[in-house]
């Protein structure tokens, strides 16, 4: 684990009400996906300090996107919502040609929460096309995890995200463990992230990883 950026949030999780991660995180369990454990309260605590416009590459069906957005006023961040809703190729086969649209957006309204998010129902790269240079306070990509598509992912956002603005993505393997997945993401984000001029502050942690995109 090498923090890099998530060491300030590290140091204010230790006083975030433990009852509140708990129930935070059983709510947020019971939605179909892949946040899991401590990235729940970290990642909704990261969206807690921010403020502006923020994204997020793969929805899937709203599990992050609700713990994005539990608890924190309406007016704090706008929060727009990237995904075809098809599944990238690893997920197709479950989906058998259908969509999680209808899920993810059921998952916000049971909960109050559809008219929070502006859904861009878009391949991730033409979606960045539709927001301007240097516009985006907080970037969290959960996507595709094949190399291509993650480093397309990265490239295609960085330039819209603002100087010390946050990248954030899911599913970062433990580089001390042999047998950990998704080599291909770690390769990307190493190549396009962690060793790359246009990022510092790098950090992983808990499966997470993250940066703040360098002043010009």
């Amino acid at each position: 684990m090498h923090t890099g950026l998530f060491h300030k949030y590290l140091n204010l999780f230790r006083f975030i009400v433990p009852q509140f991660c708990e129930a935070l995180t059983k709510e947020v369990s019971e939605i179909d996906g892949w946040l899991c454990n401590n990235q729940i309260p970290l990642m909704w605590l990261i969206f807690s300090q921010t403020e502006g416009v923020a994204v997020e590459v793969g929805c899937w069906k709203g599990r992050a996107t609700f713990a994005f957005l539990a608890n924190i006023p309406r007016d704090q961040y706008s929060l727009n919502c990237v995904d075809t809703f098809v599944g990238s190729e690893e997920h197709k086969e479950s989906l058998e040609g259908g969509s999680t649209r209808g899920d993810f957006e059921e998952t916000l309204r049971s909960r109050g929460l559809l008219d929070q998010v502006n859904i861009i129902q878009k391949e991730s790269a033409v979606a960045a096309k539709d927001f301007e240079d240097d516009s985006i306070d907080l970037v969290f990509i959960d996507a595709a995890h094949d190399y291509e598509n993650v480093k397309l992912d990265i490239l295609s956002w960085l330039p819209k995200l603002k100087a010390n603005g946050l990248m954030i993505g899911h599913d970062y393997p433990d580089p001390n463990d042999p047998n950990g997945g998704f080599k291909e993401l770690a390769s990307a984000v190493n190549e396009n992230v962690r060793d790359s001029d246009c990022f510092h502050d790098f950090g992983h942690v808990w499966g997470l990883w993250g940066a703040k995109k360098t002043t010009k």
